[in-house]
């Protein structure tokens, strides 16, 4: 037994933000709330930020082409108000989510989703996919998504 007392084990949880780059919180503007889940580079991980919002997300994926399926991610489409997809990547999310509208740039992407986004939606970055094709990493990715976002605080 630690001998830790339950007051601070308590305060230690409730002061929890997270880890970069995992569903990260980044801002909340004009009623909009944005996400960092750069991490995210295989679907299964993007199925599991996903599962952390209820509906109206607007998705940013895509990234370099590992030649997988997207189709686990089809069932949260419910949720899912508008997708943008870019990179290597995009074409296949695009054949999962027809309705994704297929960008050049994360950041293109990113603009578009902010013009569509109204008070009570979630702007999640989560791409499923590598970052190698217009990023070092996913660390370098998910900091240009942040950075972009506090501009607009």
């Amino acid at each position: 037994r630690a001998h830790v007392p339950v007051e601070t084990i308590q305060n230690v949880i409730a002061s929890f933000t997270g880890v970069e780059h995992r569903i990260e919180y980044v801002a909340t503007v004009n009623g909009v709330r944005y996400y960092n889940d750069s991490k995210a580079t295989n679907p299964e991980s993007t199925e599991v930020a996903l599962k952390a919002f209820d509906k109206n997300i607007i998705l940013l994926a895509g990234g370099f082409d590992k030649r997988i399926s997207f189709e686990g991610l089809r069932p949260y489409a419910n949720r899912i108000k508008a997708i943008y997809v870019f990179g290597e990547s995009a074409d296949q999310i695009k054949s999962v989510f027809p309705n994704a509208v297929v960008v050049k740039t994360m950041l293109d992407g990113t603009k578009k989703a902010i013009n569509i986004a109204v008070s009570g939606d979630v702007v999640l970055l989560s791409p499923a996919c590598a970052s190698y094709d217009q990023f070092d990493n996913y660390e370098q990715r998910g900091t240009i998504f942040k950075e972009y976002i506090k501009t607009l605080e």
